[in-house]
């Protein structure tokens, strides 16, 4: 009797969870998180296997390359990836120059970008100056920035054309081709093995997406590489308020491990990349409730109240678990990349984990004052989360290690939190009170 009760709220359950499909602020969340598991669950499997195929001193310096790739790629777009989002659905003039001329102002940017970078290595992370004196490895190093920023623009206009079903076909076919890369590219050289199986697909799937799927997609576009300055003038101020919002986070995460690789090493470097690629994939929980919200009171400001309950509702039951998971099971996930990873980093992988928490806060917030355009308030945040875990961390790695860092990021984490989640409170209460009024 007791396992009939038992099976009946369990379908109860699911048939619930079910029907929230139904409800877009529900259904936009789960679609995004289910996109971004499916992509991290192969960047794991890709870095499992490159833990598996080198040494923690080659993937530490590895991770850190790509960090900074990623980071000259994102300042190379400069928010025009949000720019096309935003402008180009009922864009007047010709969408062709507009695409062409973000994608062409953008190739120049991350090649002068990147040329700025090697120039500067002895500066700004000497322990990577080995690059410099290896021709192939610099020019490896210029393409996938290029790959990088290209690749997060065709994502963009996939977004602006209403097919968002294509950013999870492309991501999974560009996570599938690095994957099916690295064991060919680690053979042939090993230092420069992951980062070229990492950066070379970007280029060949942004060159596809170009040439074959946008002319497809929107109709009379014709790719081209004439440029014109008035659609780049269109969506400029845009551009560069939606840069402000994002460099914070942006600027966080891809200088953490080049912190880490000053301070530490390529070995500790390697170590810490690990951990948070596994505790980072959490955030993608809050990450996408927040997104959802922001879409759903975007809409219909009234919602915006409600959004926020269903954002904590669905945040505490997605999030708790997924965070008991990881933190229970940190030792043998880490395993999986290799035993001096399970030993050196699960204590930084449950801090990263326990994070998550706080970050959901925060990320909540944010989606709120978005809807708001509170502009102020998307951009001091991110830039008080930035500079306190920075700065945390470059004080407590040399005394704890890898795990300074992690300690610093949760710290950051919370004290936002505490300053913030009040503020949320103080808008839902301040709402049922004028609703009861009235």
């Amino acid at each position: 009797m007791q396992f009939k009760i038992n099976s009946s709220q369990s379908l109860g359950v699911v048939q619930r969870f079910w029907e929230l499909r139904n409800i877009p602020f529900y259904a936009n969340a789960i679609y995004l998180i289910t996109h971004k598991t499916s992509t991290a669950a192969i960047s794991f499997l890709f870095w499992i296997g490159a833990a598996r195929l080198l040494t923690p001193d080659e993937v530490g310096l590895s991770t850190a390359m790509i960090s900074v790739a990623v980071l000259l790629a994102f300042f190379s777009r400069f928010g025009m990836g949000d720019g096309l989002i935003r402008f180009l659905p009922k864009y007047d003039g010709d969408a062709s120059k507009l695409i062409n001329s973000v994608f062409i102002i953008t190739i120049v940017a991350s090649v002068f970008a990147s040329v700025v970078f090697l120039l500067g290595i002895p500066i700004w992370s000497p322990a990577m100056r080995a690059v410099q004196g290896q021709p192939i490895l610099v020019s490896i190093f210029v393409i996938s920035v290029v790959g990088a920023a290209t690749s997060g623009l065709v994502e963009s206009v996939f977004v602006a054309c209403k097919k968002g079903n294509l950013i999870l076909y492309y991501g999974t076919l560009l996570g599938l081709t690095r994957l099916a890369a690295l064991g060919l590219a680690v053979s042939i050289a090993k230092p420069l093995g992951i980062f070229a199986a990492w950066g070379l697909p970007a280029v060949a799937a942004a060159g596809l997406a170009l040439i074959v799927v946008l002319p497809i997609l929107r109709r009379g576009y014709k790719p081209s590489v004439a440029f014109s300055s008035a659609p780049i003038k269109s969506i400029g101020p845009f551009s560069s308020t939606a840069f402000g919002s994002k460099a914070w986070n942006q600027i966080m995460i891809s200088v953490l491990p080049i912190l880490i690789l000053n301070m530490a090493g390529s070995q500790n470097s390697a170590f810490f990349f690990a951990s948070w690629t596994i505790g980072s994939r959490l955030f993608t929980i809050p990450t996408s409730i927040s997104t959802s919200l922001f879409a759903e009171g975007s809409n219909d400001e009234s919602d915006l109240i409600p959004s926020i309950k269903r954002s904590f509702r669905l945040t505490v039951t997605l999030l708790l678990p997924a965070v008991a998971f990881v933190v229970l099971a940190a030792k043998p996930i880490l395993f999986l990349v290799g035993r001096p990873y399970m030993e050196q980093a699960h204590q930084v992988l449950w801090v990263i984990a326990i994070s998550a928490l706080p970050f959901a806060v925060n990320a909540i917030y944010l989606g709120v004052v978005r809807v708001e355009k509170k502009q102020l308030a998307i951009i001091t945040v991110p830039g008080a989360l930035c500079i306190l875990t920075l700065s945390l961390a470059y004080m407590l790695v040399p005394h704890l290690g890898i795990l300074g860092a992690g300690v610093g990021f949760l710290a950051a984490q919370t004290v936002v939190a505490a300053v913030l989640f009040p503020r949320l409170l103080t808008r839902i209460t301040r709402s049922q009170i004028i609703h009861q009024v009235s």
